[in-house]
């Protein structure tokens, strides 16, 4: 019996639940764009123009939520097409298993988590990723990694 252990939900419901992504590479000049144009006005600006030209997608997607925003506006404004969530039929009888934390013991182990990352090197880590790699690979804007090259840029504080 094959188990999935960790991950995203993305990750898992490719598999769980034959999830298809929508074709077509990103449009790197097309996404810069975007960016620029959030930085300029705002994410929810994008959302706004996102919601004139693909409501569906808008309304799955929080407002502030810039890179799942650009991603919808990029299937749609380089492939012609709106972003949709494909979903085959089941290849397998699927059994989940998760742990629910009350709030407040999820944002305590979060920050716990986020002081032993801080004090174990993550920052100078990030430093040193940031010398070798573009920061807009999607590696470089996962969870952490991203607040610090906002942090070291002086975007925000620490």
């Amino acid at each position: 019996m094959p188990l999935l252990v960790g991950g995203t939900g993305l990750y898992i419901n490719a598999v769980a639940e034959n999830f298809h992504m929508p074709a077509g590479a990103p449009d790197k000049n097309l996404r810069h764009r975007l960016e620029e144009e959030a930085k300029s006005s705002s994410p929810e600006a994008l959302h706004t123009m996102l919601a004139k030209i693909d409501p569906s997608a808008a309304g799955r997607i929080h407002p502030k939520n810039l890179i799942y925003t650009i991603r919808a506006l990029e299937i749609n404004l380089s492939l012609g097409k709106n972003k949709t969530a494909e979903k085959g039929p089941a290849k397998y009888d699927t059994l989940y298993i998760g742990i629910r934390w009350p709030k407040e013991d999820l944002w305590k182990r979060i920050e716990a988590r986020v002081a032993d990352q801080i004090q174990r090197g993550l920052l100078a880590e990030t430093e040193t990723l940031l010398e070798k790699y573009d920061p807009a690979l999607p590696s470089m804007s996962s969870l952490g990694y991203r607040q610090l090259n906002q942090f070291l840029k002086g975007e925000i504080t620490y």
